[in-house]
């Protein structure tokens, strides 16, 4: 059985962009994948970069050409990250057939202060951090055999958790309305984590994230079931323009605040702890303060009177301990939480404990 020596070290984003010029750097080795990034992902990363954030390792051989001093490096792993750094500091090095898309920018939505401009009209403090930002980067040894390689490929893949819907979403979409959702569920994080909505292992594999793209789909498009394709579908058509993006934010975090500073202090019950319950509990008080089917023109939200949050206190109890309709009852014991006519049922039942 043989056994390779790998070697581990840091090189800088000027190293790699030297190589390039001086054509010792092959971005496109054979067993290479020929894919290119969309502008939200090559925008992302160059953001993650100008903040000094960490990106995933880099994997390349080390070549020994006769007639050259310095050895070819084939990018086994990072060919996209390296190409899109290197588009954005001197795009002319990288040639079409590698990759022709237009210019490499920041977007206003991963960065306003260093939104689409170049390279050369950053200033220069920020122009150094990231001619001197380091990657991690592994040397696969010289005799290692493309054969070898694409068996590290399958290892990675094999070796690795499946990735779920919304982490599938993640590497997909990069642009307003995932930045969007990312933004608040973080900003609720303690909130999540306090509600006991979800566990720590939930959190790490983005149930929160999931959780609230399904709460601002509702927003927008009023009560539905869950449905990964909707979601999907919904990322999609929102990634390059979310213009109500504002008066979304500002809903969400208001029914959050709300429940957080004035409703739960109030009520002690844990049934509507889980994410299912939450939903019903997040669209009756969003129904109570703007309407499901209110449009998205900026409204001042409802004000509630000390004894309106008594009375939505006492429903909610009254919720949890009281007789449920039949058609509500049967959707908790066929655990069927998820579909519409559940969240709808639970919304109509709400409404009729608080007259």
């Amino acid at each position: 059985m043989k056994q390779w020596e790998i070697s581990k070290t840091v090189y800088t984003v000027g190293d790699f962009v030297g190589w390039q010029q001086s054509e010792t750097l092959n971005l496109r080795p054979d067993f290479q994948r020929k894919s290119v990034w969309k502008k939200g992902a090559k925008s992302f990363l160059l953001d993650t970069i100008s903040r000094g954030l960490p990106i995933p390792i880099i994997l390349i051989r080390e070549r020994r050409v006769s007639g050259k001093f310095e050895p070819i490096r084939d990018v086994v792993d990072g060919q996209q990250r390296l190409i899109t750094i290197i588009s954005f500091i001197a795009p002319h090095l990288i040639p079409n057939e590698i990759d022709s898309s237009s210019s490499v920018t920041i977007s206003k939505n991963h960065n306003k202060e260093l939104a689409n401009k170049a390279f050369n009209e950053l200033p220069e403090d920020m122009r150094n951090f990231i001619l001197n930002y380091k990657f991690s980067v592994h040397i696969l040894p010289s005799d290692m055999g493309d054969r070898e390689i694409l068996e590290i490929f399958s290892r990675m893949n094999s070796t690795g958790t499946k990735l779920n819907f919304q982490e599938l979403r993640n590497a997909e979409w990069f642009g307003e309305l995932k930045s969007s959702i990312y933004e608040m569920s973080y900003t609720h994080y303690e909130n999540w984590v306090h509600w006991r909505t979800f566990k720590t292992p939930q959190l790490s594999r983005m149930a929160d994230i999931e959780f609230t793209s399904e709460l601002y789909h509702f927003i927008i498009n009023g009560i539905e079931s869950k449905d990964q394709n909707k979601l999907d579908l919904f990322y999609q058509e929102y990634d390059e323009t979310f213009t109500f993006r504002k008066e979304v934010e500002k809903r969400f975090a208001h029914i959050m605040d709300f429940l957080d500073k004035e409703l739960f202090p109030k009520y002690q019950g844990v049934f509507f702890s889980s994410s299912s319950h939450f939903y019903a509990l997040f669209t009756w008080i969003y129904d109570l303060t703007y309407g499901i089917s209110s449009s998205l023109t900026p409204e001042k939200p409802r004000k509630f009177s000390i004894k309106d949050i008594s009375s939505i206190v006492l429903s909610l109890q009254k919720f949890e301990t009281a007789k449920l309709p039949k058609k509500l009852e049967e959707s908790l014991l066929k655990r069927r939480l998820k579909t519409i006519e559940f969240r709808q049922e639970a919304v109509n039942h709400l409404n009729s404990l608080k007259k």
